[in-house]
């Protein structure tokens, strides 16, 4: 009888294979125990294989927790939404994403490199931008040859190849009204100098002076003098006024009176004009001229009554008035740090209806 190819089954041949014997060979063709036709599955031995186009896979594909195996590559749909379930993969607008066992959809691909979310990298690091290190230095690109911006807390900065525990940290202040630059100098300075900065925050060099603009090509010092710098915990009083007094014994002045707190330095303490035309001085006038008429201006700490840092007489002769610059009071102290009043007192010594009076002067004190 002949035999199947795929099968190996026994066929019947007509007209040659007596009738019982056919009906034996057809009952173990058709699998009568289980084999032949009735037991085919297609595999070796049991049928011909069959071809991809011979399936329609219209559900999901239940492998019974076996591997699929000698896979050369898998193709994916990219999908609209994220698919429900978990232990998946799947491709969303263009990039990979694994589903972990928790429902976690974590992202593997991100614009044609691996997502650096995915690892805790950097984010947003496409090409052109870089982030690399060779030997001891770290380089960050934002392109081409172009290096990057750096946003970040205070910078701790400590020395390069040593185990250093004590660093340096540069810090922005608690309360900043505006973010502002500080551009360095193009070049070191020749010999010892001082740093200062421009309005504009770029800073220069100079060994006698400060710069009132910084240009980067060539730096224009100004030379510093003592009226180009501010007093120390400078106070100056308002002004007297027009101010008169025929009192016999001595009166404080209208508003010449100072506070200062010191930090231990030399204090420097006087009068002047309230105004820069400098028209105000101190005058005297008296009657009955046939003899010296005298009055009296002083400076003097507010806790001493008796003791005074500086002392003027004004004299009547024979004028009907007499005059004194508003600079007349001047002194300078040694103090040690604390806190001090100053005031100026006024006295008419003698003579018929006397007056002592101040014009626009002011008191004031610093420390040098």
């Amino acid at each position: 009888m002949p035999v199947t190819p795929f099968m190996f089954l026994d066929l019947p041949e007509v007209s040659v294979t007596p009738g019982p014997q056919w009906s034996e060979a057809i009952n173990v063709a058709l699998g009568s125990e289980g084999t032949g036709v009735s037991g085919h599955d297609h595999s070796s031995g049991k049928g011909v294989p069959v071809p991809s186009s011979g399936l329609n896979i219209n559900a999901d594909l239940d492998f019974q927790q076996w591997p699929a195996i000698n896979l050369e590559s898998t193709k994916y749909v990219t999908q609209t939404a994220e698919p429900d379930g978990t232990h998946l993969t799947y491709f969303l607008a263009d990039d990979f994403y694994v589903v972990d066992g928790n429902g976690n959809s974590v992202r593997i691909t991100e614009n044609g490199a691996i997502s650096a979310a995915s690892f805790g990298g950097i984010t947003g690091l496409v090409p052109p931008a870089s982030a690399s290190f060779a030997t001891d230095t770290f380089t960050w690109l934002y392109d081409t040859d172009k290096y990057a911006l750096m946003a970040t807390g205070p910078l701790i900065i400590r020395r390069s190849g040593e185990t250093s525990p004590q660093p340096v940290i540069l810090t922005p202040p608690a309360s900043l009204a505006a973010s502002y630059t500080l551009t360095f100098p193009p070049a070191l300075p020749a010999s010892n100098a001082y740093v200062y900065s421009n309005a504009g925050g770029a800073l220069g060099f100079s060994t006698t002076a400060i710069a009132s603009s910084v240009d980067t090509a060539a730096i224009q010092p100004l030379a510093v003098t003592r009226a180009k710098q501010a007093a120390v915990g400078q106070q100056i009083s308002s002004s007297s006024g027009t101010y008169s007094t025929s009192s016999a014994s001595f009166t404080a002045i209208t508003n010449l009176t100072v506070t200062i707190t010191t930090t231990g330095r030399p204090v420097v303490v006087g009068t002047r004009s309230a105004n820069a035309s400098g028209s105000s001085f101190f005058s005297y006038s008296a009657g009955s001229l046939a003899s010296e008429r005298t009055g009296t201006i002083r400076l003097r700490d507010s806790l001493s009554a008796t003791s005074y840092l500086s002392e003027v007489i004004v004299k009547l002769e024979n004028n009907s008035i007499a005059y004194a610059p508003s600079t007349i009071l001047s002194g300078i102290l040694s103090l040690s740090a604390g806190t001090y009043t100053f005031v100026v007192d006024a006295e008419c010594t003698s003579g018929t209806s006397p007056s002592l009076s101040a014009f626009g002067v002011v008191l004031y004190a610093y420390e040098l």
